[in-house]
């Protein structure tokens, strides 16, 4: 399980809504350090875009802050 389906799934966040909408959940298989200033779960979610040329989504300016500065292409709520 990914990190950040397991901090959803903690903060009350019905995952199965979005999985029956098509949403997909990526795994980020290798070893890593959370970037200075972000938690696990961001830092996975940052690492995974970069990796897979995706967009990120998130509210967090902190997020996007480094998601810029690795080069990753984000989408702000």
């Amino acid at each position: 399980m990914t990190s950040g389906l397991s901090s959803a799934l903690k903060e009350g966040i019905d995952v199965n809504k979005a999985l029956d909408e098509g949403v997909k959940v990526l795994v980020y298989s290798h070893k890593f350090q959370p970037l200075e200033g972000l938690s696990v779960e961001e830092t996975e979610a940052v690492l995974l875009a970069k990796d897979l040329t995706y967009y990120l989504i998130t509210a967090d300016d902190k997020v996007k802050e480094f998601a810029e500065k690795e080069g990753v292409k984000v989408i702000v709520l």
